[in-house]
């Protein structure tokens, strides 16, 4: 147990916990180049690894007993939580206090999230909770990450290909053909999904990093817990914030386009680069920053998605006045997220995209 006295506290408050990754330490990470002052205050960049973890009933959105560790238990408190800790050769309260309800998002609320560290120093009575370590992790050069292996895989023009992959290609509005020969996209056998995949390679300066697999339907396969399986996987030990897919051919266009996901990507052509969520990592700014520096880049969320677009018309701006890219501009949609429109759409778009006010 990496944090008695927190334990002990949320034993007091909520009765039984349930410890997940028993041992494992936080994890620290820091982009090159970048102070320790200037992280911190980009909290979502630093803390890239919760480690040992304790599980409890949360006590906002009232799920109620039996709890076994696949029902109940939905709110989940790293041991870092509002803990000082020994960094750099200080002992320092960062004021990170990690913590998520899986259930209903109870801690998206400011209300929440006091009520909770009120009662957690409460039940701590005055104990103090201190880290002896949290382990650093620098986020790596782009050229020394490891190549993940593809898992066994067919080509997309194989003829052992199912059928029901050639339709799923069809009602996306592309082929096997052109995935295959213009994408390098395979079908891979992943050990995630119990079905065939998508399987799209990363390249990143020239070098094969990793791969992430897409499910292909919508009818998704479910965990044993009953839970659904998200529609993207990425293998260890490669973390998405730290790449950004199709940048090798990206970066010789002006503008660059920005976008969510590969399907995404693949309609706008090689002059898209996606981010694989809907906000760029610290690192992921620095890397578009040295592509598209002295050009353009054009961001284009998802118009059917709120937290999307207010995160493009948050950061846009953003990466201006940092100095990062001269000019950045969004791309608004009528509807829908840029895989559901064709090349031609998209690029009326794009071309329409003015300067921001």
């Amino acid at each position: 147990m990496l944090n008695d006295p927190l334990y002990a506290a949320l034993r007091r408050v909520f009765g039984e916990v349930l410890v997940a990754s028993e041992g494992e330490r936080a994890a620290i990470t820091s982009a090159p180049r970048s102070s320790v002052s200037r992280i911190l205050r980009r909290k979502s960049d630093t803390v890239t690894a919760y480690g040992e973890q304790y599980r409890v009933n949360c006590p906002f959105c009232k799920n109620t007993p039996p709890y076994t560790p696949d029902n109940g238990q939905h709110l989940w408190i790293s041991h870092i939580y509002n803990t000082d800790i020994q960094y750099d050769n200080r002992v320092v309260n960062f004021g990170w206090s990690p913590a998520k309800c899986y259930r209903r998002g109870c801690l998206e609320s400011r209300r929440n999230k006091a009520a909770l560290m009120a009662m957690i120093k409460e039940a701590l009575d005055g104990a103090s909770l201190k880290m002896d370590l949290v382990e650093e992790r620098r986020a790596p050069s782009l050229e020394n990450l490891p190549g993940v292996p593809l898992p066994p895989h067919l080509a997309l023009t194989d003829p052992a290909v199912p059928e029901f992959v050639h339709s799923y290609l069809a009602g996306r509005g592309t082929s096997a053909k052109e995935l295959s020969e213009d994408w390098g996209a395979v079908i891979g056998f992943t050990r995630f999904y119990e079905r065939p995949a998508l399987v799209f390679p990363i390249w990143q300066r020239g070098a094969y990093v990793s791969w992430q697999a897409r499910f292909i339907g919508d009818d998704m396969e479910l965990f044993k817990n009953g839970h659904k399986k998200p529609k993207y996987y990425i293998p260890s030990p490669t973390k998405k914030s730290w790449m950004l897919y199709n940048m090798d051919r990206a970066k010789y266009h002006s503008p660059g386009v920005l976008v969510e996901g590969i399907f995404d990507c693949i309609k706008v052509g090689e002059a898209g680069v996606c981010l694989f969520g809907k906000k760029p990592s610290l690192f992921q700014c620095r890397i578009l920053g040295s592509l598209f520096g002295s050009s353009r880049l054009v961001w284009m969320p998802d118009a059917n998605d709120p937290d999307s677009v207010a995160t493009a018309e948050k950061m846009a701006p953003e990466l201006m006045r940092s100095g990062l890219i001269k000019d950045v501009r969004i791309a608004r949609l009528p509807y829908g997220d840029p895989g559901s429109f064709n090349r031609r759409e998209l690029w009326e778009v794009i071309k329409g995209a003015g300067p921001l006010n």
